[in-house]
């Protein structure tokens, strides 16, 4: 027998896709201020990820994130241990820190024109999607 749903019942998928919007901007906003107190504390690290990463956007995410090398914290959980030397290790594991020994060579075969466009991609996304949820975001900066 199928259940029958009132319209009380019914998912708002709008409502719950803003939702998630805001969850998502409110993300990036700490994220952001994240790495902007970094560059206050720990200034020669900041400036190892600014000369490593394409844009502060995804240095950020980078100290962000969960790393395996980490047992799953994120890098501002081990910098809170005081243990930068483990974070310099990670970036220098991954590769990231070969970018500084051969800056033309390394960028230009990593940030293709391909990647380059679909950044510009996901700008334009991002951009729409907070044009759809702009009552949202005016809630959020009262």
């Amino acid at each position: 027998m199928k259940k029958r749903f009132s319209e009380e019942q019914l998912i708002d998928f709008q409502r719950i896709s803003c939702e998630l919007e805001r969850i998502h901007l409110l993300r990036e906003q700490t994220t952001l201020e994240a790495f902007g107190a970094l560059q206050l504390s720990h200034v020669s690290l900041a400036e190892l990820l600014l000369s490593e990463f394409p844009d502060r956007r995804r240095e950020a995410h980078w100290m962000a994130q969960h790393h395996r090398a980490f047992s799953g914290r994120t890098a501002y959980q081990v910098l809170a241990e005081r243990d930068e030397g483990a974070v310099r290790d990670e970036l220098e594991r991954t590769g990231h820190l070969v970018l500084l020994t051969e800056p033309s060579t390394v960028r230009s075969g990593i940030y293709s024109k391909r990647a380059a466009a679909a950044k510009h991609a996901r700008q334009r996304t991002y951009v729409s999607a907070l044009l759809r949820c702009r009552p949202i975001l005016s809630y959020l900066s009262t």
